[in-house]
């Protein structure tokens, strides 16, 4: 028995009060249970066997009413978790239900099976499987005598070849077998008690060490791996199960070769754990779930037991990553650096503050003699070829970085070179705090301040041509403004000279100019009096390359030097050196011109420039055409005055004082006040009061026997405003002046018509300028771009390395790019202006023609296509080619945004008056905010749907000009996200009047129900 106890494994402790005293309980149980087994026993053989029979009956009714409750109450605890206490209990029901109830006909035998049941996993966890092994076994035996012994009573003989006292035998080896079993559980349970403080100490701090390592694992960057010495992986930390992708449950168990990557690395795992006991350090890749490969510095160290002896290893990753990528962008950096230094043309140069000597490296020198720069040594140089200004901002900015104030040394400045000033950025910094030595670099940056220059002025043009125009609006005549216009943009370009030249004829048809308004800047010499500027023959003079420019309505600019002779030698008489001539255009006709002249400088004139310049002089244009358009309103007026004045026009008569003598009943309606109660009233209370003023200097005007017409704003006695045309004349008593006749003539509707109608005469013009200007710039742009992309295939035929490759292929994609935005301006135009010829179209023919068009870029785009039509011919009434093209644009389209592996439906969907055509692709689809704006022209939606696409914002609003002009309509149905589909819906043609045009399958030609086509 001591052996036994000795050699049984120790079970945790029990640490809740609860279950000890319960534990007591049960012992003292046990303790009575073998008592009551051995007097039990003792009776077998002092009993009389009838008597015991009849006495063990109504003991049996007892125990098994015991027993059962002592099961159920096993098993209640054995479902909490109570492995303990419950499996007590289980052994206890069990013993009970062997010793005392054998002899139930069977009844007790499937008690007794449901206690084995539980009781092996319970005797298992607390006495070891060799416990549970032979307990088990006992039961099965006795179980299996029990029920031979019932079915030979019940046969009326023994079954087996036993006899009832070699079983009786048997039974009672089996009980004793329970009882030492019982008796050990016993004294286990008590020796465990007795070390369970001892071990809930011993276990607390275990747990406290246990925390602390698990926060220290978890907090750690660095990943940890522990092994055993087979490579299998026991724990990892936080870190690892991160960075490698694994959870801790996935990788427990495995081999470390799975995180290794090639032969290399997977034979050297024995070298990292059987061979390495000492701690190391390598480089090496571990492979993530994913498949990626990430490099680490791997640190081992050994793991030992309390004895010394190594019983794995510990393995601390660094993650390298980051290394890596900073150590490549550091090569990059470098090599860019290279490159960038080598043509950037940046230019090194050193300052010795004390001894004054600039030396400077070959680029630098390169760069002032390209520039027609004089070549310095010394900064006393300096004066000669910059100005004083920038001499003294130069010594400024070198005071104040020697004093700290600045942590760089850079200041801009301009030299004096051939071609005018140029610009220069100088930057440096010291070698060190006690040294005189300024090192830094040379850069010219004339480009880049011209640019600016440039775009600063054509600000200041813009915001001078937006306030001119409000003052066009605003004034009734355009001379009263154009003063103010050359002053303002005379001053945002900064010229000498602005003027104004009105083209004319003389009467034997000869082209004249006559200089009309000019500004000077101060100190420039004016020109408006010259008499050589008024009447000016073109032709004689020598300007005839003008005026075939500008009847193109193409500007003259440039340097007055690069003129033609006969043009310089007029010109140079006025001091000027540079200058820039805009034609100026009222609709068709060219009205004049608007010149700017540069006497100080020889100004190089950007195209930005130009394009500003010239959108003032049609704004002067435009401003023109609104006054002729105004006269001619003001001519209709008066006519329709005198019309009005037999159809009921108000009729007034004011004495000289400007009190109502009479009215008709058309001014009382005017007014909205009786006529009884106008007459008597001061004519002026019924003016508004921003045209008061008109009346009282019209009403002097018939003091002055003059008559006059002018419009007014009356005010109704309800509130309301009227515009209103006035005629007036002197009325005349005893021949003096006194009063006048009025005839007032309700224009508000028409003021308001002829408003709209000037707006929309405006916009038709701008529209008209806009169109001639997109014709006129894609076929100046067409020669550029077929240079460029000849030039660019040169090029990459002779080109050495990759980069220079990619950006040559850059510079083609965008010249592409170009070309193509230029033939969809064209082709919008041709159907703003066409009409589509229309004919019978077999609409599955052609879905399916355009469906083959897009095979080869379904393919490359590796997407799939399916057609969705029938065999039967739907017609409509359309033009083949145009409809042929809006089909491709919209398939294009889903190209385009539908990302690799997705798929792209064509479905011809007809019923009886209608044919609609869909177009459903699987793309990243568009949010609803942008369905009503996509087929406006040039508009591209978000850059989240654009980024990675190279649409020119042209192929949907052409696709829905194409559908306008067949009478049609198109939608889309989309989500971000979701895919798109778009419906062009057109009528159907109820009979075919021709076949299909020539070089189409005829209408006959089958075309298969959801056919696919992929790649």
């Amino acid at each position: 028995m001591a052996f036994l106890l000795k050699h049984l494994p120790v079970p945790p402790p029990i640490e809740d009060e609860q279950s000890k005293h319960l534990l007591y309980v049960l012992r003292a149980l046990a303790y009575a249970g073998l008592l009551a087994t051995a007097a039990f026993l003792a009776a077998l053989f002092i009993v009389p066997f009838p008597e015991y029979q009849a006495t063990l009956v109504n003991v049996q009714r007892l125990v098994l009413t015991i027993n059962l409750f002592l099961c159920v109450w096993s098993l209640y605890l054995l479902s909490h978790r109570n492995l303990r206490l419950g499996s007590t209990l289980q052994i206890f029901s069990l013993w009970l239900a062997l010793t005392t109830c054998p002899d139930l006909m069977g009844v007790n035998l499937y008690i007794i099976a449901a206690n084995h049941v539980a009781l092996a996993i319970c005797v298992g966890a607390l006495l070891g499987w060799t416990g549970a092994l032979t307990l088990g076994l006992g039961g099965f035996v006795y179980l299996f005598l029990q029920h031979s012994q019932i079915i030979a009573d019940m046969n009326t003989g023994p079954l087996l070849l036993l006899n009832d006292t070699q079983i009786l035998v048997i039974e009672m080896a089996l009980y004793a077998l329970m009882l030492v079993l019982t008796v050990l559980l016993v004294f286990n349970t008590q020796r465990r008690t007795e070390i369970g403080k001892v071990t809930a100490e011993a276990l607390e701090v275990v747990q406290y060490g246990e925390r602390q390592l698990a926060a220290i694992l978890s907090s750690m960057a660095d990943l940890l791996i522990v092994v055993n010495l087979d490579g299998t992986i026991l724990r990892t930390n936080s870190a690892a199960q991160a960075v490698l992708g694994y959870t801790e449950g996935e990788l427990y168990g495995e081999p470390l070769k799975m995180l290794m990557e090639g032969a290399e690395d997977q034979a050297g795992i024995e070298t990292l754990i059987g061979v390495r006991r000492s701690e190391a350090q390598t480089n090496r890749c571990l492979k993530t779930k994913d498949g990626r490969l990430l490099p680490v510095s791997l640190s081992t160290s050994p793991l030992t037991d309390s004895s010394g002896e190594t019983t794995g290893m510990i393995l601390v990753a660094q993650d390298l990553t980051e290394l890596e990528q900073a150590r490549a962008q550091l090569s990059q950096i470098n090599a860019r650096f290279s490159q960038a230094i080598l043509f950037s043309h940046i230019g090194v140069f050193e300052y010795d503050m004390a001894s004054g000597v600039v030396t400077t490296d070959e680029l630098t020198r390169e760069i002032l003699r390209t520039a027609g720069i004089e070549l310095f040594t010394h900064y006393d140089d300096y004066a000669r070829i910059v100005s004083d200004d920038d001499a003294r901002r130069i010594t400024a900015a070198l005071d104040e970085y020697r004093r700290g104030a600045r942590s760089q040394f850079e200041v801009e400045f301009r030299v004096n070179s051939d071609d005018g000033p140029r610009w220069m950025m100088a930057r440096g910094a010291m070698l060190d705090a006690n040294s005189s030595r300024l090192i830094g670099t040379y850069m010219d940056i004339t480009r880049r301040k011209r640019a600016e220059i440039e775009l600063a002025r054509r600000d200041a043009v813009l915001r001078a041509v937006t306030l001119t125009s409000e003052a066009f609006l605003h004034s009734g005549s355009w001379q009263l403004q154009v003063e103010t216009l050359l002053r303002l943009l005379g001053e945002a370009v900064d010229v000498s000279r602005v003027y104004v030249f009105r083209v004319h004829y003389s009467p034997f048809g000869r082209l004249l100019w006559s200089q009309l308004y000019e500004w000077c800047a101060p100190g420039i010499v004016p020109e408006v009096d010259n008499p050589d500027l008024q009447n000016l023959d073109v032709h004689e003079v020598g300007f005839a390359r003008w005026h075939e420019r500008m009847s193109q309505r193409l500007a003259v600019y440039g340097l007055i030097d690069e003129f033609p002779d006969s043009e310089r030698e007029f010109l140079s008489t006025q001091d000027i050196r540079s200058l820039a001539i805009m034609p100026i255009y009222v609709q068709d006709e060219w009205w004049g011109m608007i010149g700017f002249d540069d006497c100080v400088n020889a100004r190089l004139w950007g195209d930005s420039e130009i394009d500003a310049l010239q959108l003032a002089a049609d704004n002067l244009g435009a401003a023109i055409h609104r006054e002729r358009v105004e006269r001619e309103l003001e001519t209709n007026h008066d006519f329709l005055t005198t019309i009005m004045d037999n159809l009921g026009q108000g009729v007034a008569v004011v004495d000289g004082t400007g009190r109502l003598l009479f009215v008709n009943p058309a001014m009382a309606e005017l007014i909205g006040v009786e006529r009884d109660d106008l007459v008597g009233q001061m004519a002026r209370q019924y003016y508004d009061e921003a045209t008061a003023p008109q009346y009282d200097i019209n009403f002097a005007l018939r003091r002055l026997g003059h008559a006059s017409t002018y419009t007014a704003r009356l005010r109704r006695a309800d509130g309301g405003l009227r515009d209103v045309i006035i005629t007036g004349v002197t009325r005349v008593v005893d021949g003096q002046p006194d009063g006048s006749y009025a005839v007032l003539t309700d224009i508000t509707e028409r003021r308001h018509l002829e408003q709209r109608e000037l707006r929309l005469s405006l916009e038709r013009e701008q529209m008209r300028i806009l169109s001639d200007f997109i014709r006129d710039a894609s076929h100046d742009f067409r020669t550029p771009l077929s240079i460029i992309q000849t030039s660019v295939y040169l090029l990459k035929r002779k080109a050495e390395s990759p980069d220079q490759i990619s950006r040559l292929e850059t510079v083609g994609e965008q010249a592409q790019r170009l070309s193509r935005l230029i033939d969809g301006l064209l082709t919008m135009l041709e159907l703003d202006k066409s009409t589509p010829s229309m004919g019978i179209i077999d609409v599955n023919v052609l879905v399916r023609n355009a469906v083959d068009r897009a095979i080869e870029s379904v393919q490359q785009a590796g997407l799939e296509i399916v057609l969705k039509a029938s065999d039967e011919p739907v017609y409509i009434n359309g033009e083949e080619g145009s409809m042929l093209k809006a089909l491709s644009n919209l398939i294009d389209n889903a190209i385009t945004f539908t990302p690799h592996g997705g798929t792209i439906t064509v479905e011809v969907v007809a019923d009886e008056d209608t044919v609609r055509i869909n177009v459903h692709d699987t793309g990243i689809g568009i949010d609803p905010s942008e369905h009503t704006r996509i087929f406006e022209r040039l508009y591209k939606v978000d850059k989240a749907r654009s980024s990675n696409a190279s649409g020119l914002g042209m192929g949907l609003p052409i696709t829905k000009r194409i559908i306008d002009l067949h009478n049609g309509t198109i939608r889309v149905d989309s989500a971000f996200g979701q895919g798109s589909v778009f419906t062009v819906e057109l009528a159907r043609q109820k009979k075919a009047a021709a076949s299909a045009k020539r070089g189409y399958p005829s209408a006959s030609s089958p075309i298969t129900e959801d056919v696919k086509l992929n790649s």
